[in-house]
């Protein structure tokens, strides 16, 4: 394999297994780029920063908790991880710059996820590699007296979610006439539904969060306090609320986006 192709492959595999770790072993969804975030403030950063940055949820009786912000940064392998990646991934993750100490507060995990293949653990010996895809993680001490506004990050967070999505079915509708956009309810919920990969495809988001996201353009959307508000009243709480209903954090069906192939009669 090219050197370039292991580069990409090791990449999304990073990124992959970290989401998934962050969901099932932190809680925390959704998990989004932090550039993706802070751009939501009119803000770009250069050099070296965090990947990934959510918040935690669980479901009590009472409904949902918030229990508090997280940062990953995620790096991949496709071969045997080394001390010398997790040694990369913990300073990235733990010397954050200003903005984004400010973004998760002091109080936020901080968490360094190497994916790789081995059959056996880094630093550990090891006879052969390529036999099991591993996840090393590290939650290094954080410091510092940032307070995080847990409220703005769940809004801005969710926002990121949905917005690369909304984006795109917005190009499917300019550049389409022939209902590739279209409403439709699932589970008795309203849906936008968008055909994708020439008709093979389809992505469903919620019609509300749709509405509310529409209107938002450009890379830096800068949004102040009353619009994000104003979003929070929609799309933070229509995500919200599909948790609330199930026992489980990750159900299987909730409120969010849904993808569906279709299938040749």
């Amino acid at each position: 394999m090219d050197p370039s192709e292991k580069v990409a492959i090791s990449y999304f595999l990073g990124m992959v297994q970290c989401g998934l770790v962050a969901e099932r072993v932190f809680g925390v969804y959704p998990l989004v780029h932090v550039d993706r975030v802070l751009a939501l403030s009119g803000k770009v950063l250069r050099g070296s920063r965090p990947d990934l940055v959510g918040y935690r949820r669980r479901v009590s009786s009472s409904g949902v908790v918030f229990d508090g912000s997280a940062l990953f940064e995620a790096k991949g392998r496709t071969n045997r991880g080394t001390k010398a990646v997790v040694a990369s991934a913990v300073k990235q993750v733990n010397n954050p710059p200003r903005e984004v100490r400010s973004l998760v507060g002091a109080n936020a995990i901080h968490v360094a996820s190497v994916a790789h293949f081995s059959d056996a653990a880094i630093g550990a010996k090891s006879t052969k590699q390529g036999s099991v895809w591993r996840s090393h993680l590290v939650d290094p001490e954080a410091g510092g007296d940032d307070r995080c506004d847990l409220e703005r990050l769940r809004i801005l967070v969710d926002v990121a979610h949905y917005l690369p999505v909304v984006r795109a079915f917005r190009e499917i509708e300019d550049e389409s006439r022939n209902g590739d956009v279209r409403s439709e309810y699932i589970s008795g919920s309203e849906f936008v539904v968008a055909n994708l990969l020439g008709g093979d495809l389809e992505i469903a988001i919620p019609g509300k969060v749709y509405s509310a996201l529409a209107g938002i353009e450009g890379g830096r959307a800068n949004l102040g306090d009353k619009k994000l508000e104003a979003l929070g009243d929609t799309v933070t709480v229509e995500l919200s609320e599909s948790f609330s209903e199930v026992d489980s954090v990750f159900p299987a069906e909730l409120n969010d986006v849904q993808v569906r192939w279709l299938r040749d009669s």
